[in-house]
C-alpha cells in the first residue's frame, strides 16, 4: 500500500538531460515531490527552477495538482510559481511518514486512495485554477450577502425592541 509521502530527490549537479530522465509524465501523480537543490550554485538553481517550471508549462500540466512539487532552495521565491522552501522542516507535515503501523480503517482508506491514484492524470491547471477562483468568488458573494442579512436582522430587531418599549 503506497501512501502519499514525500519523494525526496537531491541534486548536486544540474544537467537538463539528467533532469529530463527524472521528470516524467507521472512525476507528481502518486506522491508529493521534494527537489533538493541546495548544493547547486545560485545560477544553477535558477536554471533548474526555470527548467522544471518550463517543463510543466509546455505540457500544460500543474506542478501543484494532484500532489505538489516543492523545491528546497535559497533562491528568492518571487521568481517562480513553484513553492520554494529554505529547509526540510518547512515542508507541510501532512505528507510526513508515520512511524506506527496502519490500523484496519487506515488500510482501507489507503486502498481507496491507491485506486483513485490509478485514475488520476495531470491535466490543464488553468482550467482548474479558474474553477477554484469562480467557486471562491461565488462563496465570497454568499458570505457578503449573509453578513448583510444578519446586519438587517439585527437592525430590525432593535427597531422592534425600541417600538415596544417606547
Amino acid at each position: 500500500m503506497s501512501l502519499p509521502v514525500y519523494k525526496l530527490l537531491k541534486f548536486t549537479v544540474f544537467s537538463p538531460e539528467q533532469l529530463e530522465e527524472v521528470i516524467s509524465e507521472d512525476f507528481n501523480l502518486r506522491s508529493p515531490v521534494v527537489l533538493d537543490i541546495l548544493e547547486l550554485q545560485e545560477e544553477e538553481q535558477k536554471e533548474f527552477i526555470f527548467f522544471v517550471e518550463n517543463f510543466f508549462t509546455k505540457r500544460n500540466e500543474s506542478f501543484l495538482f494532484p500532489y505538489p512539487i516543492y523545491l528546497l532552495s535559497f533562491v528568492d521565491s518571487s521568481i517562480t510559481k513553484l513553492p520554494i522552501l529554505k529547509e526540510k522542516k518547512e515542508l507541510p507535515r501532512f505528507f510526513n511518514k508515520k512511524e506506527s503501523r496502519m490500523n484496519v480503517k487506515e488500510s482501507g482508506l489507503a486502498g481507496k486512495n491507491k485506486l483513485i491514484q490509478l485514475e488520476i492524470k495531470n491535466s490543464d491547471p488553468n482550467f482548474y485554477q479558474q474553477e477554484i477562483k469562480n467557486f471562491g468568488e461565488t462563496h465570497r458573494i454568499i458570505f457578503r450577502q449573509e453578513k448583510e442579512r444578519v446586519f438587517y436582522r439585527k437592525l430590525l430587531s432593535q427597531l422592534f425592541k425600541g417600538q415596544q418599549s417606547g
